[in-house]
């Protein structure tokens, strides 16, 4: 059975329906006798080349149909592979598969219409014809179509635009100089554009006066209203906001500077500021150098630390302990162990010789096993010579401000 690939409905292209609206239209053509002829030998037709045999060879389908006959085209499942056949309605030779050529099937599928703004011809396809037929062939030719040519009611120049918005019939230039008319300058007489809309509302709002640009707003807010005396000569300023009438009469005004002994070279100088000190940059420069030597320098060091204090102090506490441990009495790997275990605390009643082990043995302990440390330290400085108690003092008074 052949497969067809066109008809002029919406349902499901058959063999049946095909030959019965074939039919249809030659019974309308004038020749009603063919329906019944074609449907009685529809049983017998294996496949729709035998339907196309038929009505080609009748009379009325042939003569009055003709090429415009409903155009079929389709493929034979027995003639699926490309030949050189002729076309089943023009007889063009060609190698394809299809029964027709491309030519009658386009034919058979579109109408040719002409498009009413450009006059070109345009292809439509036939379903989309029973609607409203299209009048152009682009949407160009139909945006052309609206548009229309008229004279701009200010200058007259041809303006182009839409037929249905034909109301503005004016061009930029004109629109602009409408809604801004010319009025003069109340200051300078100057002719200008003010914007229609805003010179309405000043006018509602009891403003009369009108200005080019601000120059002129600005020289009638301070001359439009009568002369003030100058705060220095007494003359007449004709400016609002202005206190002197003229550069000379500012300078005079101005208060005499002060005047003061710079306190590095004595020199007497005028200042602004009470902030400024020196006459001079160089003068500053010496100042504070000065200031930024010994003391004065924020990183000034005097040798007065906890760590210089207690590195003084480990030969006399070995000194007065005998070079031994105060433990073991051992003469090698000694330490100098603070009593209450405050590193900064270098007092000699706070410091005792021992041996390595014999620390490691007291912090190691929860709890030391020399309670008597204190008592000893205590009794061997009281005991020790007037000499070494001299150089004791002497180190405690250099170190006055960090002994505790």
């Amino acid at each position: 059975m052949g497969t067809l690939l066109f008809v002029t409905s919406t349902r499901k292209p058959t063999p049946q329906r095909s030959l019965a609206l074939i039919t249809e239209q030659a019974a309308q053509n004038g020749d009603p006798s063919l329906r019944e002829g074609v449907f009685r030998s529809e049983q017998s037709l294996r496949s729709l080349q035998q339907a196309v045999d038929v009505l080609s060879a009748h009379p009325t389908t042939g003569s009055s149909l003709g090429g415009d006959i409903r155009k079929l085209a389709f493929y034979d499942e027995a003639m699926t592979s490309k030949a050189t056949r002729p076309c089943a309605i023009c007889g063009t030779i060609r190698t394809s598969a299809a029964l027709i050529c491309r030519k009658c099937w386009s034919e058979a599928m579109f109408l040719t219409l002409i498009c009413q703004q450009c006059g070109k011809e345009y292809l439509l396809r036939r379903c989309e014809a029973s609607k409203r037929p299209p009048m152009f062939c682009s949407r160009a030719c139909s945006n052309l179509s609206r548009r229309v040519v008229h004279p701009c009611r200010g200058c007259g120049e041809e303006l182009t635009g839409n037929r249905r918005k034909t109301k503005t019939q004016i061009c930029v230039r004109c629109y602009y100089n409408e809604t801004h008319p010319l009025i003069p300058c109340y200051r300078c007489g100057q002719l200008f554009r003010k914007e229609q809309g805003e010179m309405n509302k000043r006018l509602r709002q009891g403003q009369t006066k009108f200005y080019c640009g601000h120059g002129c707003r600005s020289d009638e807010l301070r001359t439009g209203h009568p002369p003030h005396p100058c705060d220095y000569c007494g003359g007449p300023v004709a400016l609002i906001g202005r206190k002197y009438c003229s550069p000379e009469c500012v300078k005079a005004a101005r208060p005499p500077k002060k005047r003061k002994n710079c306190p590095q070279c004595g020199v007497e100088f005028e200042y602004s500021s009470a902030r400024r000190v020196y006459c001079d940059r160089i003068c500053a420069n010496v100042a504070h150098s000065l200031r930024m030597v010994g003391t004065g320098n924020s990183r000034y060091k005097d040798g007065t630390s906890y760590a210089s204090l207690f590195r003084l102090m480990r030969p006399l506490i070995k000194e007065r302990d005998g070079d031994v441990c105060r433990v073991c009495e051992c003469p090698e790997r000694l330490l100098i162990h603070h009593i209450d275990e405050t590193p900064w605390h270098n007092q000699p009643e706070n410091l005792i010789t021992v041996c390595k082990t014999c620390h490691g043995v007291h912090h190691k302990s929860r709890q030391t096993p020399f309670p008597w440390f204190a008592q000893y330290a205590e009794s061997a400085t009281m005991s020790m010579t007037s000499r070494w108690k001299e150089t004791v003092t002497s180190l405690q008074r250099k170190f006055a401000s960090i002994t505790v």
